[in-house]
């Protein structure tokens, strides 16, 4: 597997988890939870900038004339 396939599975992985971790918080958020709501979009948000991180690397190999 190259590079190229590897960063475009971190992207997937890491907003693909995000998106979870969101639902989950707005569940806890129906039932009241909202402590535990926050913890999962802190969480959510982590993933989520780890997608952004692997996308920006994307786009600079493709800048870079790499892809």
């Amino acid at each position: 597997m190259d590079n190229l396939e590897l960063i475009c599975f971190r992207i997937i992985t890491a907003v693909g988890t995000a998106r979870s971790l969101f639902i989950e918080a707005i569940q806890e958020a129906k039932n009241g939870d909202f402590i535990k709501a926050k913890e999962l979009i802190e969480e959510g948000d982590k993933c989520f900038v780890e997608g952004h991180k692997a996308h920006a690397q994307l786009i600079q190999r493709e800048a870079s004339g790499d892809t």
